[in-house]
């Protein structure tokens, strides 16, 4: 019978145990799980960061490019490098930004990276990535972007977000950007993403592991009611729970909202450099269309501008209308202004903006965005005519890109406004400018700029700090500004003109409110959602507390109930019943045993049983018979005599049965006897089992 209650406590410690394991791996399963998806977003705003990016590369200038070290001076190569360095430096995180192209062999080469020339990682136009790993093959295959890593080459161990840079009117890839992370960089993104809703699980884990093994080891039962050992840290381990679970969904939350933020303004500036693109190619064909026109070869090898107003003033007013075309002039091969279809009074000035001398130097088109005398951002496209081979001018076509701003104001729902260096102006053509366009001219406002564009009816004067220099930093988003009633994120992006030279600022302002108060509702939504939660869940706790206790409290008192209807069966037995130690000492016995005895309790509580009761001609059988039963051999209907204080001899027949404490030690030996009437045989023992 002692084997079953030790198999009992066994089963008793069995339930727990599993309970630990099972929470100890539940702990370790769900910590892997928030690892694993703060990887997947950390993947997702690599290949976000990247994309962005990548949308605001020119392809034209890609096309361009030879893939070799002969790029090094060209135009284009030196404006995307400047342009993928001013990138990198928007993500600190970022190691390594370039883009490759594949030749027609499958080789894989770089046409420009981020890196200066004087740099240990520099990367030259044209050199081969010889190391290429598979991945980076296949997304060229496949022509998806895609992140790759974590994968070791020359450059260190770099986690890898691919962006396929394609023409859009072929959907032909014409390169793929990479923008690389340093492997250590990644591991402590994610550690920071995953370390709150980890070490929240951890901490209840560790909190139930200590509740749990507590209840397997310990050594004493406690008769405080369980509400009052359990209510405390239960409560505060749902309080931990439900905060810590909605500070994860507003973490969440919040990176959202700031990634959304910022591609909102990144794609306003893509948008920009993009359209300035398009509309560049877009003048260059409009010029190609007069290229092959015989009265305009004569007309301007004549130097005949009459016939050239006459013949091209409704033209002008055609691609005024249809392409908001501002600027067409007719310039002799010298570079001598012929004739200004927008200014006929205005001719004979020697043209030297960078876009006349590009195209005198190369004998190609050559357009972007320059800066006029009048302060004016004038996209411009310069054409060389020739006839017979023989240059005879040039035809220049350009136009304002207010109405490119104009276009990003309305589609990206966006505040903008322009800033230029007043080094790059002169004040009188500056203020004529303005005056001819209708706009404000504050030349004194400000120490170092001018304001040439704003969205905004009225320039607020919160926006100051992003015309000075010292108060602004390029292509970082600034913090939370307020004016106007309304909170704004800010994103400063350089302005340069087609010679790459730095002439200014584009300001460009996101209106959060309406994101703010959002997510303030979603935070007064989530704090309330917690709390009937938490309320729901202490109030079922509570509940459950309180019933457990009742039941406990019922079991006690029906245990008391059975504990004293046993003892008063005991001290009401007309037989002996007595409870030895291992060592065959005496820990206690019945009052019919003090009866029978002649001994009190007190007299003989500890003594040796054998020695003090058992006659001695039987001691040592007894002696051997008290071993066999603490080894497992129960003794039922031994009989011998014991001794009495008087000195009498009493016959009684023994049943036994060993101890066991809860961990299944032995601890003593149960003995009762029944007193035989006179005359029965003393030593009719047996029945050993």
């Amino acid at each position: 019978m002692h084997n079953n209650r030790y198999t009992l406590l066994q089963e008793n410690h069995k339930w727990p145990t599993i309970a630990l394991l099972l929470t100890i791996a539940s702990g370790i399963l769900f910590a892997w799980w928030m690892v694993d998806q703060a990887e997947k977003e950390t993947r997702h705003e690599l290949l976000q960061q990247a994309r962005l990016v990548a949308k605001s590369i020119n392809i034209k200038q890609i096309q361009e490019l030879s893939g070799t070290k002969a790029d090094l001076h060209d135009t284009g190569y030196l404006q995307l490098k400047k342009q993928l360095a001013r990138a990198r430096q928007l993500n600190p995180n970022c190691k390594f930004l370039y883009i490759m192209g594949q030749r027609v062999g499958g080789e894989v080469f770089f046409f420009v990276d981020s890196l200066p020339t004087n740099s240990e990682n520099y990367t030259a136009p044209g050199q081969i990535y010889s190391e290429v790993s598979p991945a980076y093959l296949q997304a060229f295959e496949t022509r998806q972007e895609t992140v790759v890593g974590p994968i070791t080459d020359r450059w260190g161990i770099l986690i890898t977000a691919l962006v396929p840079i394609g023409d859009p009117k072929t959907d032909e890839v014409v390169a793929m950007l990479g923008m690389d992370i340093g492997n250590s960089s990644w591991k402590w993104n994610i550690l920071a993403k995953s370390a709150l809703p980890v070490g929240l699980v951890l901490a209840l884990l560790f909190i139930l592991m200590a509740g749990l093994v507590a209840s397997i080891s310990q050594p004493k039962s406690s008769t405080k009611p369980i509400m009052y050992r359990l209510l405390l840290p239960l409560t505060a381990i749902l309080v931990l729970l439900v905060a810590g679970f909605t500070a994860i969904v507003l973490s969440v939350q919040q990176r959202h909202f700031t990634q959304d933020n910022q591609q909102i303004l990144h794609e306003a500036s893509a948008h920009l450099a993009n359209r300035l693109a398009d509309q560049a190619t877009t003048l260059a064909t409009l010029g190609l269309l007069f290229t092959d026109n015989t009265a305009m070869q004569q007309a301007l090898q004549g130097g005949d501008r009459h016939r050239l107003l006459t013949a091209y003033q409704s033209t002008f007013a055609q691609l005024r209308d249809v392409h908001a075309i501002t600027h067409f002039y007719f310039h002799l091969p010298d570079r001598v202004n012929l004739l200004r279809l927008h200014n006929p009074e205005k001719h004979g000035d020697l043209i030297n903006r960078f876009t006349m001398l590009e195209a005198e130097r190369t004998g190609q088109v050559a357009a972007g965005i320059e800066l006029g005398p009048l302060g004016t951002f004038t996209l411009r496209s310069v054409q060389p005519l020739f006839a017979a081979g023989k240059l005879i001018g040039y035809l220049e076509l350009g136009k304002e890109i207010e109405d490119l701003l104009t276009t990003i104001h309305d589609e990206h729902n966006v505040e903008l406004f322009v800033s230029i260096y007043k080094t790059a102006l002169q004040r009188s053509q500056w203020e004529t400018g303005m005056a001819m366009l209708g706009r404000e001219a504050n030349w004194g406002n400000f120490a170092e700029k001018v304001i040439i564009y704003s969205s905004f009816s009225h320039f607020p004067t919160a926006c100051a700090r992003f015309i000075a220099e010292e108060e602004h930093s390029h292509y970082s988003i600034s913090p939370e500004v307020k004016f106007n009633n309304a909170t704004w994120r800010v994103l400063v992006s350089p302005l340069t003109d087609v010679s790459g030279a730095e002439v200014g600022d584009l300001v460009i302002l996101n209106n959060v409110s309406a994101a703010k108060a959002s997510f303030a509702r979603l935070l007064v939504i989530n704090f309330s959602l917690g709390l009937v939660l938490l309320t729901a869940l202490l109030g079922s706790l509570f509940i459950l507390l309180r019933r457990t206790d009742l039941n406990i409290r019922q079991q006690q008192e029906l245990l008391r109930q059975n504990q004293d209807f046993s003892q008063s069966i005991i001290n009401t037995a007309q037989v002996i019943i007595i409870v030895l130690d291992t060592e065959g000492r005496i820990v206690n016995f019945n009052p019919f045993m003090e009866e029978v005895s002649g001994y009190s309790l007190a007299e003989v509580k500890g003594k040796d049983w054998i020695a003090t009761m058992v006659p001695k001609r039987d001691s040592l059988r007894i002696r051997h018979l008290f071993k066999q039963a603490m080894s497992g051999i129960q003794t039922k209907g031994n009989r011998n005599t014991i001794r009495s204080k008087a000195g009498h001899d009493i016959s009684v027949e023994w049943y036994d049965k060993t101890l066991m404490a809860e961990d299944g030690t032995l601890t003593g030996l149960l003995a009762t006897g029944i007193l035989l009437h006179p005359g029965a045989p003393e030593e009719t023992h047996f029945d050993n089992k």
